[in-house]
């Protein structure tokens, strides 16, 4: 038996004629002249969208601040990463950038016993955002740079936006 189903191509061609559509449509609407280069036609496009986007949204203030829960909970999260990169034999690289933090870990495969299941499924439900794929070969050598090796990125956003209302 074979079973062969073929969702993401399908899903991928319904998206680019639904975005040549609503780029169709978008010309009609905006009143776009002919025979403009595609450079200017780029620019008519982006100014159109803009101004479409400042009717339907007001613009409002918006402050971002870093947020102290957040914070301590990525660096409780760090902490505790460390054991379960011991636990995983994983290269484990730990960063912040402005108001953003990442958790990755590096090795031949990402195998959780029973009691460093708990720590992966925090790191999951805590994390804004998770990736897992193969480790790409910079060839920076960096401890990211293993060959035949899998890397899960947890990424955490440390920051809470306000707007002036929310003040």
């Amino acid at each position: 038996m074979r079973i062969e189903k073929f969702y993401y191509s399908e899903s991928i061609a319904a998206c680019e004629a639904r975005k040549k559509e609503m780029w169709e449509k978008l010309r009609s609407e905006i009143n776009m002249p002919q025979g403009m280069s595609e450079e200017e036609e780029k620019e008519w496009e982006w100014k159109a969208v803009k101004d479409m986007v400042s009717k339907i949204m007001p613009s409002t203030e918006v402050y971002t601040m870093l947020d102290p829960r957040k914070y301590d909970l990525f660096f409780v999260l760090a902490q505790v990463s460390v054991r379960l990169a011991q636990a995983l034999t994983a290269n484990l690289l730990v960063y912040t950038e402005d108001m953003t933090g990442w958790i990755i870990f590096v090795g031949t495969s990402i195998y959780c016993e029973d009691r460093d299941k708990d720590i992966f499924s925090r790191l999951v439900s805590a994390a804004n955002g998770m990736h897992i794929s193969a480790s790409v070969d910079t060839g920076k050598g960096s401890p990211t740079d293993v060959d035949n090796a899998v890397q899960a990125t947890f990424w955490f956003d440390l920051c809470t936006a306000m707007t002036e209302t929310s003040l």
